[in-house]
């Protein structure tokens, strides 16, 4: 899979790194001196298994890195930056293994990512180490493993450009206003506010956001004060923990802020135009 790239995707990455060379609007680097990451795997002592984090997996979603699971390309950088590496975790028979136990603890068990040594090992000059140090060594690994978010960018780029020339229907025509956007909310998480996002930028939120975005502004304004999660419940008719998730997950993304223990606080930081109409 990783060596599908074919001249086409090259020219298409290489004007793409010429682009981004001479025109600044193009840049998004982070400051040198201190580079925030993203952790990608917590690690169940019960299970011996990991599972994807979610801001990764969001992270992975909005950039087009989610193939068949969202660490599928770190696989092939393991592994020599082979193609080999993109199996590491299509490990089945040990997930079903584990599906009773993962589903006790709130677990789906195709989330489940086993290490099993087998897989991590070359026999044509080896392997150097058995099977349980290997395990022990890579679940060392994974449980520190954290990229930066230029790394995350960088390989959404590439990964779209090769896109773009093999799989055009898949490209992603606003990759770089969203490489803005999620930059911009970590650059204000870092700094501590969370201010609006650019003008003329839309927000890469679902459907399914944009219309709770849609009434929560609608409300504010009928009303002259924001909704409470039950006013939302009762519109979009689904359960109390449905609201609280959705109402969490927009104030992640950076399209709400809230004040923390405080009722009927929550505040759109979409500008109003750019906020869909509500069904």
């Amino acid at each position: 899979m990783a060596q599908r790239s074919t001249a086409g995707a090259a020219v298409v990455y290489k004007a793409w790194r010429k682009k981004r060379r001479s025109d600044p609007r193009m840049s998004w680097h982070i400051n040198e001196r201190y580079m925030p990451t993203v952790r990608v795997f917590t690690y169940n002592e019960q299970l011996e298994a990991f599972v994807v984090t979610d801001q990764y997996r969001d992270l992975a979603d909005r950039l087009g890195l989610t193939e068949w699971h969202p660490v599928v390309w770190i696989g092939r950088l393991f592994t020599l930056d082979n193609d080999y590496g993109e199996h590491w975790f299509d490990n089945w028979d040990e997930r079903d293994a584990l599906a009773d136990a993962a589903r006790t603890l709130g677990i789906a068990s195709d989330e489940l990512m086993i290490i099993v040594p087998d897989r991590l090992k070359n026999d044509a000059d080896g392997p150097c180490h058995p099977p349980t140090f290997r395990k022990q060594f890579w679940t060392d690994v994974l449980k520190s493993l954290a990229l930066s978010y230029d790394t995350l960018f960088e390989q959404a780029r590439q990964c779209n450009a090769r896109t773009q020339a093999i799989f055009p229907e898949a490209y992603i025509a606003d990759l770089e206003e969203r490489i803005a956007a999620i930059w911009a909310s970590v650059r204000d998480t870092e700094s501590g506010s969370s201010p609006p996002p650019s003008p003329g930028t839309k927000p890469p939120y679902t459907q399914r956001q944009g219309q709770y975005l849609a009434f929560i502004h609608a409300y504010s304004t009928l009303h002259g004060y924001p909704p409470a999660e039950t006013d939302m419940q009762r519109y979009f008719k689904v359960s109390p923990p449905a609201v609280h998730q959705m109402v969490l997950t927009l104030e992640k993304r950076g399209f709400i802020e809230r004040r923390p223990g405080q009722a009927r606080i929550i505040r759109v930081l979409v500008p109003p135009e750019d906020l869909p109409a509500l069904d």
